[in-house]
């Protein structure tokens, strides 16, 4: 058959009466079969997506085309809800997804923990509430496996303020994953420097305004359990005995 001779559409002679047409597996599409194939042969069609009438995955099925791989993510939506026509390369769309975010967000199928997330054991979802962005986590403390300090260190999470008070001890000593502030206990153990450098009346609590005269260091008298019960050092007195007895 020489098709050069031909005029009008194939479809005007391949109907499957006057010569062969489409097959009872055809993808669903419109009936200009010159759209995809030549007059040499039917195979190796180029294929023009535009005209097809139906959803993907009635092609895409994994026999008459390419379909979902064994590693892709447990979805319930249509190919086309995220993918294009051009490329497989996807606008995801999270509405459809079934499982768990780490199903796919795992460093394979999608991105996963940077190297640089903190130690945790909570699903992505647990403090990521955004299909949109990773930023703006709503954090859930209790997946943590790790102290305070390795994600608290200044530069994941807010860490130790400037005017903090010096010390070697863990956050989690003194403080909650709930808030900064109250501390629920300090550790005095940790805390580096003299009394003074954090009970000078700023960061905590220091001399009474009816505090006795004195040159001494607090830890000359009192202890870190308590102010009251001073062992009493009175060489450090600057005043007469009649200005405190």
């Amino acid at each position: 058959m020489d098709h050069s001779a031909t005029s009008g559409s194939c479809v005007q002679c391949h109907n499957n009466t006057i010569s062969v047409g489409k097959s009872a597996t055809h993808v669903a599409s419109s009936d200009n079969c010159e759209n995809c194939h030549t007059t040499n042969n039917w195979n190796a069609a180029q294929f023009d997506h535009s005209n097809i009438t139906s959803g993907c995955s009635q092609c895409h099925n994994g026999q008459i085309a390419g379909g979902k791989p064994s590693n892709h993510i447990p979805s319930d939506t249509k190919c086309e809800t995220c993918h294009a026509t051009n490329t497989w390369q996807t606008t995801f769309d999270h509405s459809t997804t079934t499982d768990s975010c780490n199903t796919c967000h795992n460093g394979s199928s999608a991105t996963g923990k940077g190297p640089n997330h903190i130690d945790s054991s909570n699903q992505c979802e647990d403090c990521h509430n955004s299909t949109n962005s990773w930023a703006d986590a709503a954090f859930d403390h209790s997946g943590i496996t790790d102290n305070c300090s390795s994600c608290h260190n200044g530069t994941q999470a807010t860490g130790l303020s400037a005017d903090h008070i010096a010390t070697n001890g863990v956050c989690e000593a003194c403080h909650t994953p709930t808030s900064w502030s109250p501390v629920t206990r300090v550790d005095h153990s940790a805390v580096q420097g003299t009394c003074l450098s954090c009970h000078n009346g700023n960061t905590a609590t220091g001399k009474g305004s009816n505090h006795i005269a004195s040159s001494n260091q607090c830890e000359d008298c009192h202890s870190t359990n308590s102010w009251s019960g001073a062992v009493f050092d009175h060489t450090g007195i600057t005043d007469n005995c009649s200005s405190c007895h």
